[in-house]
C-alpha cells in the first residue's frame, strides 16, 4: 500500500510538472502570436492569408484600406485582378494598377506550408508603388528644370566665346 501511495505521489508530481510546463509553453506561444499580430498590423504593406477559395482568413489594416471593408467575403484573386497560379508561379513581383486611386501595386505571394506540408493557404503582400511613382515623376521634373536652367546661360556663354574665337571683328587683344 505504501508503494502504491508513493507511485501516486510520483505520478502527481510528474503530472503537475507537465501541466506547469505546458502552461508556460502555451503562454510563450500566445505571447509570440501577439507580437507577430502586432508586427503584421503595423506593416504599411497590405498583408493577407488567403484560403483555397480565395478568401482572406487574416488581413491587416493596410489590406482593408486597399480592398475595402468587405475584405473577408471577397474573392481576393478577383479583387487583385490576378490568378493564384500566375502570382505563385511568377518568381517575381507582379506590378499592376489597384485600389480606388489606381496606384501601381507590387504583388508578392508564397504558399504556406505547415508540419504536414502544403496547407492550401497563400500569404500575399501588396506594396503601394504610387508614392514611388510620384517621387520618380518629381525627380524627372526637377532634372528637366535644372537641365534647362543650366543649359540656357551656357548657350549664351558658348555663343560669345565662339564670336570671340572667330575673330570676325579683328584679332583679340591682351585685354580681351
Amino acid at each position: 500500500q505504501k508503494a502504491g501511495r508513493d507511485c501516486e505521489n510520483v505520478l502527481d508530481v510528474i503530472a503537475n510538472g507537465a501541466a506547469e510546463a505546458y502552461e508556460r509553453m502555451r503562454g510563450a506561444v500566445v505571447e509570440e502570436s501577439r507580437y507577430i499580430a502586432l508586427a503584421v498590423e503595423a506593416l504599411p504593406d497590405a498583408v493577407m492569408l488567403i484560403d483555397e477559395n480565395g478568401h482572406a482568413q487574416v488581413a491587416n489594416p493596410a489590406a482593408t484600406r486597399l480592398l475595402g471593408e468587405e475584405l473577408i467575403d471577397t474573392d481576393i484573386w478577383k479583387a487583385l485582378g490576378v490568378e493564384r497560379a500566375v502570382v505563385l508561379g511568377a518568381g517575381a513581383p507582379i506590378i499592376r494598377p489597384m485600389g480606388p486611386d489606381g496606384n501601381l501595386g507590387e504583388i508578392r505571394a508564397a504558399t504556406v506550408t505547415g508540419a504536414q506540408g502544403d496547407s492550401g493557404l497563400v500569404a500575399i503582400s501588396v506594396r503601394d508603388r504610387g508614392e514611388v511613382a510620384a517621387l520618380q515623376s518629381r525627380w524627372h521634373d526637377f532634372v528637366s528644370i535644372l537641365s534647362h536652367e543650366v543649359r540656357t546661360p551656357l548657350s549664351s556663354i558658348s555663343a560669345v566665346v565662339d564670336l570671340m574665337l572667330d575673330e570676325s571683328d579683328g584679332p583679340l587683344t591682351d585685354g580681351q
